[in-house]
């Protein structure tokens, strides 16, 4: 493994030499490198010792893109050979020559009606398309990306910082920070302007890929409507409780007034004192002095009553 300064020869010997020992090595039946056992990733069949976790992780990406271009090699030398008798008896690949059931296995799925069919619609999705999600060996959505980036401060960092020199790394931090501001600032105008100019073209599609741009990184500048829905469920659930909790309250203080007015109707019952239902007084216009007046006869010849 190249260390230290290396020109880009030793780097493209070395990633040769990985690809070499991953086609070698690897079974080949394995849908993609995510599928593929961690163990299986771990028995390196080259003589590599004491890696870190940064060289660890980029020999794994070597070889995750690799064993990419290895799969999707495999159906078109498939692909050359006129028959499925045919590949089989002459089309073995040089480093499946010792693996034949691999091989065999393989043949078996490129011939598969369901692979076939899939092939078909793929092929047909992909005229289909208006604009293509790559530029050369690129997507449209990491060019994008670049674009967003200052080119002085990248000059800046290759030309002037140094391993050790405080003063340009301190110098090259203050400019990335300060440009990852400006970049905050644009995102809240840019993006909206062409989704908007996509969703006018091409039309609008759920989910994180767009249209046009592939899995484009775009920033989320607001919060997507099922999280809103969300919120205002939980927030109107809430409200229910709480007017639950207030009924609740205003019935059980009703019912322990209602039982307090029973207890009083009881005792005055009880001694002999008649207690009516409560009534709205009748609606008059006349004085209360007047009515007063009117009352006492009443009691005046119920005291007579009892005198006789």
């Amino acid at each position: 493994m190249p260390s230290g300064p290396y020109d880009m020869r030793q780097y493209v010997e070395f990633a040769h030499t990985i690809g070499v020992a991953m086609k070698n090595n690897f079974p080949a039946e394995w849908r993609s490198w995510k599928y593929v056992l961690e163990n299986v990733k771990k028995v390196h069949h080259y003589d590599l010792t004491n890696l870190n976790a940064n060289q660890n992780q980029y020999i794994n990406n070597l070889c995750a893109g690799r064993f990419t271009q290895w799969k999707s090699d495999l159906p078109k030398h498939y692909e050359k050979y006129d028959g499925l008798e045919v590949v089989l008896a002459d089309g073995c690949p040089i480093e499946l020559v010792d693996r034949r059931d691999e091989w065999e296995l393989l043949c078996g799925h490129f011939h598969d009606e369901r692979y076939l069919k899939k092939v078909k619609a793929n092929s047909i999705n992909r005229l289909k398309k208006k604009l293509f999600h790559c530029f050369g060996s690129r997507r449209f959505s990491y060019r994008l990306e670049e674009q967003r980036k200052f080119p002085k401060i990248e000059m800046f960092k290759k030309v002037y910082v140094r391993p050790g020199d405080e003063l340009t790394e301190q110098l090259h931090s203050t400019m990335v920070d300060k440009g990852q501001t400006v970049l905050e600032e644009v995102a809240s105008q840019l993006p909206p302007i062409m989704m908007d100019t996509l969703d006018q073209t091409l039309g609008h599609r759920r989910g994180n890929v767009h249209r046009g741009l592939g899995k484009a990184r775009l920033w989320d500048l607001s919060t997507s409507s099922s999280k809103l829905r969300t919120e205002e469920v939980e927030s109107l659930t809430s409200e229910v409780a709480d007017l639950k909790e207030q009924t609740a309250a205003q019935q059980s203080q009703l019912a322990a007034q209602s039982s307090l007015m029973n207890q009083i109707r009881l005792t005055l019952q009880i001694s002999s004192i008649r207690f009516s239902d409560v009534e709205p007084p009748p609606a008059t216009s006349q004085p209360t002095a007047t009515v007063a007046k009117t009352s006492q006869p009443q009691r005046s010849s119920n005291t007579t009553s009892r005198q006789l």
